[in-house]
Parts: C-alpha cells; structure tokens; sequence
C-alpha cells in the first residue's frame, strides 16, 4: 500500500513538473535567482539601461516608458508617465498603447523584481515588431522608487 502511494505522489509531482514546463507563464522553480542585470545577455537588437542613464533619458523626455506589469500592479504605481503594456496581452494591447510611437523612439521597459523577466519579454517583442531602440531596466519599479524618483498611481499615462 505504502507503495503504491508513493508512486502516486511521485506520479504526480512528475504530471505537476511537466504541466510547468510547457505552461506559457511557469513559475520559476529555482528562488534568488537574477535573471538579469547591467550585463544581462539579452537577444541582438535589445540592451540593458543603467539607471542613471534611465534618469537622464526621462529628464530629458527623449524616452518611452514602458510597465510590463499587469494592469492592477501598474496602477498601485508606476514611473510617472510610463504606459501599460503587459506581457500577456501585448497582442490585444499593442496597436492602443503604441499609437503614435516612432519605430525610432528610445523605449524603455521595466517590471519589478530582480527575478522579473516580463521587461526582457516585452523588450524583445517590441524589437520583433520593428522598434529598433528598445532599452531594459532591470528591477526598474524598485529601483526607480528607491531612488527617489518621479513615479505615478491609478490611471495616469494608462492605455
């Protein structure tokens, strides 16, 4: 008997692992990890942005900021005057938050978190897409407010 639940419980585990593996968004299974950083290998066409360099790109207004977070976490707070444009729906979303945005604008994009990829996905479909200055922010949201930088809440800059 005990062996038979065993093979269950491993049976599952196995069924669970594997569910993960090919699920589009899979929770990350190794913690503290920091997938990327200032010298973060990211695909051609693609490069991390310092945060000075970040800061001075706002300052100077010469730059696009793009949240990669979903839409609720965007609007608890954001980089003040960045657009919403998450990962998951960037299909249905693309054409409304990206009007009017040159191919050769300087887009910066961010999420949160030293293990958050969502920035490096987005940055990476918007390059696919044709906009050849596509800027990644690393742990950008935590960062940013760390640093005391300008930052926004609700519905500001939203889609």
């Amino acid at each position: 008997m005990f062996r038979q639940a065993g093979f269950i419980f491993f049976l599952g585990i196995a069924a669970g692992l594997l569910c993960n593996h090919f699920r589009p968004a899979g929770l990350a299974l190794t913690g503290g990890t920091t997938l990327l950083n200032e010298d973060a290998t990211l695909p051609e066409g693609v490069s991390v942005i310092p945060l000075a360099e970040a800061r001075k790109a706002y300052s100077s207004g010469r730059a696009l900021f793009l949240d990669a977070r979903d839409p609720k976490i965007y609007r608890s707070g954001h980089i003040r005057g960045a657009r919403n444009l998450p990962v998951e729906t960037v299909d249905e979303d693309f054409d409304q938050v990206m009007a009017g945005v040159a191919k050769n604008a300087l887009l910066i994009t961010y999420c949160d978190g030293a293990a958050c990829d969502l920035s490096a996905r987005l940055a990476e479909e918007l390059y696919f897409r044709g906009y050849d200055r596509v800027r990644v922010l690393p742990n950008g949201w935590s960062r940013w407010k760390a640093a005391g930088l300008p930052t926004g809440q609700s519905d500001e800059a939203a889609r």
